[in-house]
């Protein structure tokens, strides 16, 4: 936790694992701590990515509240960064909320044309969203959401 570049990245390594193992609680409980135990405001990009990867989590796990609290602090963040630096955030954030959302039509299609839209954009930055496989069981997943 003194190194904080370090612990974070290992923290979110261990959260993704967690996530491709399916224990979403688990991996959310991982972030959660990580960002009550330490303070990544000298950090904000990294901050924004890893409440990026709990939205998904919170998605996954099918709790909607938590979820709409989080996306609207990152999107509060994002403005304060300036938006150039997270386009990829807000891509994925897009994503999640047609996952999310209640209209079923055409939800496939559009997740994956953002997907589409996510990959082009370059990151300079370490982005854990960059690491989440973007693949056919990650488009089922989120299209079997129910809300």
């Amino acid at each position: 936790p003194l190194d904080l570049p370090k612990h974070t990245i290992y923290i979110v390594y261990r959260a993704l694992s967690n996530y491709y193992v399916g224990r979403y609680d688990e991996a959310a409980k991982l972030l959660n701590g990580l960002l009550n135990e330490i303070s990544l405001k000298k950090l904000p990009l990294a901050m924004i990515e890893v409440k990026t990867v709990q939205c998904l989590l919170y998605c996954l796990l099918k709790d909607f509240e938590l979820f709409n609290q989080l996306s609207n602090s990152i999107q509060r963040q994002i403005r304060v960064v300036e938006d150039q630096e997270c386009k990829n955030v807000i891509v994925f954030l897009k994503i999640l909320k047609i996952a999310t959302s209640e209209s079923k039509k055409d939800k496939a299609k559009k997740i994956t044309s953002l997907i589409n839209k996510f990959k082009t954009i370059k990151v300079d930055y370490f982005a854990p969203t960059t690491l989440i496989k973007m693949d056919e069981k990650f488009v089922n997943a989120l299209t079997e959401i129910e809300v």
